[in-house]
């Protein structure tokens, strides 16, 4: 039988309240979404340090930022399509002035839930700021030791997960998360695949059938930070082979743009393209835009 992973969000209910409880500075902030993003255990613990302001993002944003000003730690537990209501205050009350909030980005990538709620665009915006630090963890295992970097960073910090859960392979041990380092998952001299977030377990899957298929044996990296991304790594590899990018976001303006901008040359991203992305289920959406392993390992070979 196999037992599915635990939720990102639920992982994250566990990582805020450890915090908490050893760090009397850290608070949880939401915009009426308690239960969804995991935060309904750390309210009944921590009924002092948790605010829900209800629909009101823009307000949860600022007066997270007022709370750090005054020492806090805040944590910001939002959707990525709601936290879009609220970039002006990202952007002006704390990325401006450097504070420490932490923004927990749940749902980044697509969702069941059609155009309104696809957490696909939270990117684009988010690493234009100065002063942001954005992770993504590619397994619920990586998850707490990202947050513990974050509680000791002294700038504020995005870290954005989808719905839903993702494990870490038993056969790979968990390495420490360092600011801006990558961490290499599988090693081959014909091709990088650079991906983001749980798109990992998507770019294992396409070197597995690279390998088998095609001959082709592929580096599979997992990014770990958007920003800062790990420069050094990346261009030893684009030095050597070429490079691919795989995220659970648009092209335009993403991973993939952040990759081709520090490379100064095209890369090719495999990423949601410019259209409006409907309702329905995640894997009929992927398999529409081919975005699951077989189509992306297709293209890769007839680059």
């Amino acid at each position: 039988i196999r037992i599915a992973p635990p939720s990102f969000s639920a992982a994250f209910g566990r990582t805020v309240a450890a915090l908490a409880r050893r760090d009397t500075r850290v608070a949880a902030i939401t915009a009426g979404m308690k239960d969804g993003t995991g935060l309904a255990d750390f309210a009944r613990e921590f009924p002092r340090r948790f605010f829900d302001v209800g629909i009101a993002e823009q307000h949860a944003v600022v007066f997270s930022a007022g709370l750090a000003k005054a020492g806090m730690r805040p944590v910001v537990a939002m959707y990525s399509t709601f936290l879009l209501r609220a970039l002006d205050c990202v952007f002006h009350d704390v990325c401006l002035q450097n504070l420490p909030v932490i923004f927990a980005i749940d749902r980044a990538g697509a969702v069941e839930d059609g155009p309104t709620h696809h957490g696909i665009y939270d990117l684009a915006f988010l690493r234009t700021l100065a002063n942001l630090v954005i992770l993504s963890p590619a397994d619920v295992e990586e998850l707490p030791a990202m947050f513990d970097l974050a509680l000791e960073a002294a700038c504020p910090v995005a870290i954005r997960y989808p719905r839903g859960g993702a494990a870490r392979p038993e056969t790979v041990p968990l390495t420490p998360v360092e600011m801006g380092r990558a961490e290499v998952r599988r090693e081959g001299g014909d091709c990088a695949l650079w991906a983001l977030g749980p798109e990992v377990a998507t770019a294992e899957a396409a070197a597995r059938i690279l390998e088998a298929q095609y001959g082709i044996a592929a580096t599979v990296v997992n990014a770990r930070f958007v920003q800062p991304l790990d420069v050094e790594l990346l261009r030893r590899h684009a030095a050597a082979m070429p490079v691919f990018t795989l995220e659970d976001h648009r092209v335009a303006g993403g991973f993939g743009s952040a990759v081709q901008e520090a490379l100064e040359c095209k890369v090719h991203s495999f990423g949601w393209d410019g259209a409006w992305l409907g309702h329905g289920d995640v894997g009929e959406l992927r398999r529409e835009r081919g975005l699951n392993p077989e189509k992306i390992a297709e293209s890769i070979r007839s680059q």
